[in-house]
């Protein structure tokens, strides 16, 4: 996981440093988690396979609502 430090607004001189998890790879494990393939995905958001392994790859970045989309689909479902 890569880590970068950002200067937050109210104080540019105290760094936080956060980790940046790729949006790709939190797709592909929610997906692998759900015993989902690339194409029943693919098929549920209306786009191509090639699409899905672009957003997983990282050589294309999903519009926010499609990511939200993503991740209904393969979030697990809430357990009372």
């Amino acid at each position: 996981m890569n880590k970068i430090q950002v200067k937050t607004e109210k104080n540019p001189e105290r760094k936080v440093q956060m980790e940046i998890y790729h949006f790709g790879t939190l797709l592909k494990e929610l997906r692998n988690d759900a015993h989902m393939k690339q194409k029943t995905l693919a098929d549920k958001l209306s786009v191509t396979e090639a699409t899905i392994s672009k957003y997983e790859c990282g050589t294309a970045m999903p519009p926010f609502e499609t990511m939200r989309t993503c991740l209904l689909y393969t979030s697990p479902s809430p357990r009372d």
